[in-house]
């Protein structure tokens, strides 16, 4: 095992000591199993490494800053939000243990706020922790894995047990006298060693866990459209249905539940029909009507998203296939086309540049995404192309502006302070900027485009509301945490 040890930690920790006080200028995330802090004080700069790699977990200064991915994580994102910027007030390890802490200082107008960075650096269970001023857990760097301690977002942090050691470990790297600082730099020489083959499983590992959240999400949504697909094609059914229940109109009588009807059309067998006894009879037959007009809407739709899945699961397919390739070039090329190229070695002449996205991102004062599209033909493409049914969509009531929408997994529900933020954004990025405002929001799925309606128009078939003033406070901590460009 090449992670570092309790009497390594110990000595690159006692010379970033003098780091203590240190402006926190900038925190980059160049891939999932790392984050970088930019430390300036008086005389000297740092770039601490604090890395949570599979059994290449360490922290010590480096020389050169890794690239940024072209899509930044959302555990760097967190931090900027709540920590940038800010004061290291102290960075401590206790003798024997594998846990460093790191305690920060943010001073915004008259508001002080104080957060720890825990990071756990014990191999395979490495990992790191944002926690807020009374210990509450704000986000991880990787998800947790222990059956013994419940480290999710919003739970109290529990920190590890005692793990004593017989015997005093080996420190396996020297120190550079010449450096300032000998024991970092002998770690960055001995771990830059080390993570040339390791980075590679690493890299290899991390893609192939994509790959199968990936090719799951294909397989998912692939059967999700099957059944959509297999609804629409009862189309005509319903609108036999329908025709039906206009021939046999004056035979019908409130309340039913259902009725037997001759089939006057085919000549078939009486078809058992289910009615609504809360509607009348007209409203049930143009409930028939309506399924079969949606169903007929749908069923090309549904068709082509079920031949786009279909080709992506292919493409997929193909990338784990190549996966199994022993040409390290095949693998950087299988990582980059996962968009996980930031830790790869391919050249920046070689990466493809990113898309252009048709939102802005911010993060809220509880982690969660807030996407803002850029014009009205984005608005439209955020709204219906990129968002799911049940994620929230908010706009400034009654003014032109962006689209809001808050990524939201099935079921959940909206938290209160990422409501406010993102209301906040939509009233910030409306006509309304700088004045009271109310802010519409419901689920996507309560929206539909209005036909031959202009870009960014839609309509509502329910909403809920509220008012909002413009707080420079907020507005600049989700400036800080966003990605604009």
């Amino acid at each position: 095992m090449a992670a570092m040890n309790w009497l390594e930690i110990a000595a690159v920790c006692a010379e970033l000591a003098h780091f203590e006080g240190a402006q926190v200028q900038g925190i980059h995330q160049p891939s999932p199993g790392a984050l970088i802090l930019d430390l300036r004080i008086p005389g000297a700069n740092g770039l601490l490494l604090i890395s949570a790699e599979d059994d290449l977990s360490r922290l010590h200064l480096i020389e050169r800053r890794p690239p940024n991915p072209p899509k930044p994580f959302a555990f760097a994102m967190l931090n900027r939000s709540r920590i940038l910027p800010s004061r290291l007030m102290a960075l401590t390890s206790e003798a024997g243990e594998r846990v460093v802490t790191l305690d920060f200082r943010t001073r915004n107008d008259e508001t002080i706020r104080d957060y720890r960075l825990v990071a756990e650096l014990t191999g395979r269970h490495a990992n790191l922790f944002l926690l807020d001023a009374d210990g509450v857990i704000l986000g991880s760097l990787r998800p947790n894995h222990s059956q013994k301690r419940p480290l999710t977002t919003g739970q109290i942090y529990q920190p590890p047990a005692a793990h004593p050691y017989d015997k005093t470990p080996e420190l396996r790297f020297d120190a550079c006298d010449d450096a300032p600082f000998p024991a970092n730099a002998g770690a960055a020489q001995h771990y830059g060693a080390l993570s040339g083959g390791q980075s590679q499983d690493s890299r290899q590992h991390q893609a192939a866990r994509t790959l199968r959240r990936l090719r799951k999400r294909n397989r998912r949504a692939i059967e999700a459209v099957k059944r959509d697909l297999a609804t629409c094609e009862r189309a005509p059914e319903w609108r036999k249905i329908g025709d039906l229940l206009q021939v046999h109109f004056h035979a019908l009588k409130p309340g039913q539940r259902e009725v037997i009807l001759d089939d006057l059309i085919d000549g078939g067998e009486p078809l058992r029909v289910t009615l609504d006894p809360a509607r009348s009879r007209g409203d049930n037959m143009a409930a028939y009507y309506a399924k079969a007009k949606k169903g007929e809407r749908g069923q090309s739709s549904a068709a082509a998203r079920l031949a786009e899945l279909e080709a992506e699961g292919a493409r997929l397919d193909d990338l784990a296939t190549r996966m199994k390739s022993d040409d390290p070039e095949e693998l950087e090329a299988v990582w980059a086309e996962l968009g996980l190229d930031a830790a790869s070695n391919i050249s920046a002449k070689r990466r493809k540049p990113s898309e252009r996205q048709p939102f802005r991102r911010f993060t809220s004062e509880t982690g969660r995404e807030i996407r803002v599209g850029r014009s009205g033909k984005d608005n439209d493409l955020l709204t219906f192309r990129l968002s799911r049914g049940d994620d929230f969509w908010l706009h400034a009531s009654g003014y032109a502006g962006s689209h809001v929408v808050v990524p939201m997994a099935r079921g959940a529900q909206l938290d209160p302070e990422t409501l406010i933020d993102a209301a906040t954004l939509a009233a910030h990025y409306s006509k309304a900027r700088g004045g009271p405002v109310e802010v519409i929001y419901a689920r996507v799925r309560k929206l539909k485009k209005a036909k031959n309606a202009p870009p960014g128009q839609v309509l509502l078939s329910g909403h809920k509301s509220l008012r909002v003033s413009a707080e420079p406070e907020r507005i600049r901590r989700l400036m800080r945490g966003s990605e604009l460009d």
